[in-house]
């Protein structure tokens, strides 16, 4: 087991994640850290944006989902201008014959339908809308600073303690007067053993690493809390 395993695995011990998920965890976390050294290698100037993001990636998948599903619905009869159902009908069927040979669809008597089901595009457009939601939420707007002023650390941490919920574990931090830098938990022993897989420049926020995560955890927790509602 190579020494990123082992020290990915002890994090996942210490957010008490279960023995069946930890492998999960630890790909989660392996993720995240490559987009962590993507989001920090970034020149000024060319940080991540809501817009960016709903512009150049979301709205595009959103639009070309609906229009799949739209023409795959004109196969079907759906949307047809006038004199066009004998074509739809002809085209279905020729459709429906590459389907059978190539795909083997589940319901061989409707396998546009079937097909169409298969790929639940409704589901992708809902996702497209979720991600566009969520990123106006956590990605800050030209002169705000959201969070610590490090979008690369914050979406970090963001994507850190996402892991150890959906894995069944949880991350901590809290204030110890006992600590010498005043905080402990197990999300701060989390980052310290991280440390050496994460960039080494400009990630990290200024000043005491337990109060800028404690300001990541409490905008996630308000965030996470806002998309369950």
């Amino acid at each position: 087991m190579d020494k990123r395993t082992v020290i990915l695995l002890d994090v996942a011990r210490s957010a008490r994640v279960p023995d069946s998920n930890q492998m999960h965890f630890v790909r989660l976390v392996q993720f995240a850290i490559i987009g962590a050294h993507r989001e920090s290698a970034l020149p000024v100037g060319k940080r991540i944006s809501a817009g960016a993001l709903t512009t150049d990636f979301f709205d595009p998948i959103a639009r070309a989902a609906k229009r799949l599903r739209m023409e795959l619905g004109r196969l079907n009869g759906e949307n047809l201008a006038a004199g066009e159902a004998a074509r739809s009908m002809a085209a279905a069927h020729q459709f429906g014959e590459g389907l059978r040979a190539l795909a083997q669809p589940g319901d061989a008597s409707d396998p546009i339908g079937h097909y169409l089901s298969s790929m639940n595009l409704g589901l992708l457009i809902a996702v497209a809308e979720h991600a566009r939601t969520q990123a106006k939420r956590w990605l800050s707007k030209r002169g705000r600073k959201r969070g610590t002023g490090r979008p690369a650390f914050d979406m970090f941490v963001f994507a850190l303690l996402t892991a150890a919920e959906l894995t069944g574990g949880r991350l901590t931090i809290y204030r110890n007067v006992h600590e010498v830098a005043g905080w402990d938990g197990s999300l701060l022993r989390a980052l310290l053993a991280l440390r050496p897989l994460l960039p080494k420049a400009k990630f990290v926020p200024a000043g005491t690493l337990g109060s800028s995560l404690h300001t990541v955890y409490q905008r996630w927790r308000r965030e996470t809390e806002k998309s369950h509602q």
